[in-house]
């Protein structure tokens, strides 16, 4: 198996050694390693040529997350593309695991469990379990979707997924137009219809706190809606149509509470078809006292997080 490991940068300079490093110390070791600038002004460039690992160097101009792994899947030579981002850490481990799993198989993608690094450098367990108790593959496009309905869930994590590259080329890449949640949509996207291998141990961390595109909590949530609402057709099944219940509410309650005028104005465009009755008295009642329904639901949040101490 020839793995194409693909890692975005942008202003990582901090940590991106740390990451190459990871990459190149891997016991499988990878086909290539390809960095894509994506227009940093810090000292990353200086700190990849430091780090003296082998890379592909390509360049774009901000074309965020999505196009620069773009650029780098397209550019990539190996059967298999490994994600790994410019602030995270691989164990030695994972591309061994994951050959392990998906070299015997049909399985078009891999996913394992991770640690998170918080705080810049403290590293601690995921703080939910892995889902399943032992690695598996051959599990289906619905073993992934009933675990969202199942706690613990399965969570998408880019350093711990590796995708076959031509099921990536059939599927489109990334969607650009996804600013957020691009991550699971690809993910969605990939794994409809096909079989997956999943491994419970830890063989990634990803460094949380770092900054990035997902702070925004009423856009964040209307990309999610979006990527389900791109896979129900692919997806149809009771486990799906729960996600997508959990995912409208989110969306407008999100909107109305922490969003803008078009934060609710999009959300409502997207969410209002698959709303059901209660969702449509509840959410019927925000579009027509938008702040007074933002009062109520600061007022909860903020009396929750003091039962909580």
């Amino acid at each position: 198996m020839k793995f194409s490991v693909v890692i975005p940068c942008y202003n990582a300079g901090r940590w991106v050694e740390e990451a190459l490093r990871s990459v190149a110390e891997q016991t499988h070791q990878p086909h290539e390693i390809i960095v894509v600038d994506d227009g940093s002004t810090d000292d990353s460039l200086d700190r990849i040529k430091a780090s003296g690992v082998d890379v592909r160097l390509l360049h774009t101009q901000r074309a965020n997350g999505a196009g620069a792994r773009n650029v780098g899947i397209e550019a990539a030579t190996g059967d298999w593309i490994a994600f790994q981002d410019a602030d995270d850490v691989w164990d030695p481990c994972h591309l061994e695991r994951a050959t392990a799993l998906l070299g015997p198989s049909t399985d078009v993608a891999f996913l394992c469990h991770f640690d998170v690094i918080y705080n810049q450098d403290e590293r601690t367990a995921f703080p939910v379990a892995p889902p399943r108790p032992e690695p598996a593959s051959g599990l289906s496009h619905l073993d992934y979707v009933d675990r969202f309905n199942v706690g613990p869930g399965l969570y998408y994590c880019h350093p711990a997924v590796i995708m076959n590259r031509q099921r990536l080329m059939d599927v489109g890449l990334f969607d650009t137009t996804q600013i957020r949640r691009h991550d699971i949509d690809l993910w969605l996207r990939v794994i409809g219809g096909q079989t997956w291998s999943y491994d419970p141990a830890v063989s990634v961390a990803f460094r949380s706190g770092t900054g990035g595109i997902s702070g925004h909590i009423a856009s964040r949530e209307y990309y999610y809606l979006r990527a389900i609402e791109k896979s129900l057709d692919a997806y149809r099944s009771p486990a799906m149509d729960k996600v997508l219940t959990v995912a409208v509410s989110k969306a407008l309650a999100t909107a109305f509470t922490d969003g803008d005028a078009d934060d609710r104005r999009r959300a409502c465009e997207l969410a209002w078809p698959h709303v059901s009755v209660r969702m449509w008295v509840l959410f019927g009642f925000a579009r027509l006292f938008p702040a007074l329904f933002r009062w109520i639901n600061l007022s909860r949040r903020w009396a929750f997080r003091c039962l909580k101490r």
